[in-house]
């Protein structure tokens, strides 16, 4: 039988309970009761008949939980996350869980890993490098060690461990980059002039530039979500490429959902290129290309017109520094963008009339005008093969 005390006490109003104690695997004393009884022959029943079969249970658990490994908590966490979470996020989560966390910690019992194991799978991350030969950003850092910190989080809430050890190791990496680079209005037009002889890339990167929307809701985009009559654009999903499949996920937040106003001259650009496309049905993709054609050409151009490279998403940055320099407010811009809105008061109550995009359409359609006739001027029309 189990190495276990119990006893049988009076309390409140003439109620009888169960106090008993039990030694877990791991030379803990556990303490717990049982209340309830009216009498106390059955309290004295229950301790006698019951009490050993509740103990043996408990004491299972504690086996159970005790061997677990890391790898078997982490298999139970992606199951959990992919019944919770976006396909991509999951995709995230996956590799860095397969790169980064069980390498090291996949045969490890959770219940024994140590502060200084962390700290040592810590400095092995900060001294490690891409394939390129950089080291990770802060931003990668960090990203890494919350997903380890989220899986160490699972295992308190759902498997009874003690704490997070996590909690006493010190902390890597930062969660936002320092400074976003960006392009102003000028760099642009350098790049946008260099790749003119890929129409494909030169619209998509158009869409980017002008509209503010991320990678993966451009490469979404079909005929069905541009309304040319009232120069919307409509942003309701996000196309990824996810083991070999081509998958639409809903966009990144609720706010990701939105209608963006188009400038007339973006509107005329993409109502020609449409017309271009042999019979584009309502359900197919615009710009049916990859994320890594997308960064190859964006490379290639910022080389041959010598521009510093830049990610494909800071042109989404780009977007966001070009309405802040024409002063237009932040509820219209995160709006514009899809940014979800912190403060609750702003988002019940700081609702943009539609007629503020439209004017933030037509600022931006001046530009893209001056822009043309800039390059007319110097005899340096863009023309798109």
């Amino acid at each position: 039988m189990s190495n276990f005390k119990s006893t049988v006490n009076k309390y409140g109003d003439n109620k009888y309970r169960v106090d008993f104690s039990y030694i877990s695997p791991d030379g803990k004393r556990h303490r717990t009761c049982k209340r309830g009884f009216a009498r106390q022959k059955d309290a004295v029943l229950w301790q006698r008949e019951e009490m050993p079969k509740v103990i043996k249970q408990l004491e299972q658990v504690e086996i159970l939980d005790e061997n677990l490994t890391m790898g078997e908590l982490i298999s139970e966490y992606m199951e959990y996350s992919s019944a919770r979470r976006r396909v991509t996020t999951c995709g995230t989560k996956g590799h860095i869980v397969d790169k980064k966390i069980l390498p090291y910690f996949k045969d490890k019992r959770v219940f024994k890993v140590t502060p200084w194991e962390i700290e040592k799978w810590q400095n092995e991350l900060l001294k490690s490098t891409t394939s390129t030969g950089k080291e990770y950003s802060a931003t990668y850092l960090r990203s890494i060690r919350s997903q380890l910190t989220a899986i160490f989080n699972y295992a308190v809430r759902l498997h009874n461990l003690p704490s997070n050890p996590m909690d006493k190791v010190e902390m890597i990496g930062k969660k936002h980059a320092d400074e976003r680079p960006f392009w102003t209005v000028q760099q642009y037009k350098l790049f946008r002039d260099q790749i003119a002889d890929k129409p494909m890339y030169y619209y998509a990167f158009e869409v980017l530039f002008w509209c503010g929307l991320r990678m993966g809701e451009m490469l979404a985009l079909t005929t069905a979500d541009i309304d040319f009559e009232k120069q919307t654009l409509k942003v309701n999903k996000s196309f990824q490429r996810i083991n070999g499949k081509d998958v639409f996920t809903p966009p990144k937040t609720a706010s990701s959902k939105r209608t963006v106003h188009l400038p007339k001259y973006l509107a005329e650009e993409l109502k020609e290129y449409i017309d271009s496309l042999y019979k584009a049905g309502n359900d197919d993709r615009i710009f049916p290309l990859s994320k890594s054609g997308l960064h190859h050409v964006l490379e290639t151009g910022c080389k041959e017109c010598g521009l510093d490279k830049i990610p494909v998403h800071s042109l989404r940055h780009s977007h966001v520094s070009l309405l802040a320099n024409m002063n237009v407010s932040y509820i219209v811009m995160a709006e514009r963008v899809g940014h979800s809105k912190s403060n609750s008061i702003t988002h019940h109550y700081s609702h943009s009339y539609e007629s503020s995009g439209k004017e933030v359409a037509e600022m931006l359609n001046k530009i893209m005008e001056e822009m043309a006739d800039v390059s007319k001027e110097s005899g340096q029309q863009t023309t798109v093969a």
